[in-house]
């Protein structure tokens, strides 16, 4: 073998080397993209149900017996909140003369257009008083889907 036939094997076996590295490379950007789209919709969904959960506890805090005895049975309130580029929307039903439940869907903005996230939960009606609602005890959250 000459040495200019040498050369060009060397030369093909370098190029080839490159591609390989530069496939390499590739496929690695693209599953670390990959990973931060997930880690971005992620975040997103969390900040979803964490406005959801801290607008359940705002109407908990807010919303008094008092005022809950006075609507009928299966009466609902609604109310919107914008914070932190998160909305919420809070369904507060009175369920029976102690329950009420509470619901709060909230949205926020992802990589994908819009993530959601909805929460309830159960809260009792203080019988006598203006004491604010109370939530349930054990399981009183529950993920809405």
């Amino acid at each position: 073998m000459s040495t200019h036939q040498r050369r060009g094997v060397a030369l093909l076996i370098a190029l080839l080397a490159l591609l390989l590295i530069g496939a390499l490379v590739s496929s690695t950007l693209l599953r670390v993209q990959s990973d931060a789209r997930l880690a971005r919709d992620a975040m997103a969904r969390r900040r979803a149900e964490a406005g959801a959960e801290r607008m359940i506890r705002i109407t908990l805090a807010t919303t008094s017996s008092a005022t809950m005895r006075a609507r009928p049975i299966g009466a609902r309130t609604t109310s919107t909140d914008l914070t932190g580029g998160v909305t919420t929307i809070v369904n507060v039903v009175r369920t029976d003369s102690t329950l009420a439940w509470i619901v709060a869907t909230a949205s926020a903005p992802s990589v994908r257009g819009t993530t959601h996230a909805q929460l309830g939960a159960s809260a009792s009606i203080a019988p006598v008083g203006s004491a604010s609602l109370q939530l349930l005890p054990g399981d009183a959250w529950a993920q809405v889907y």
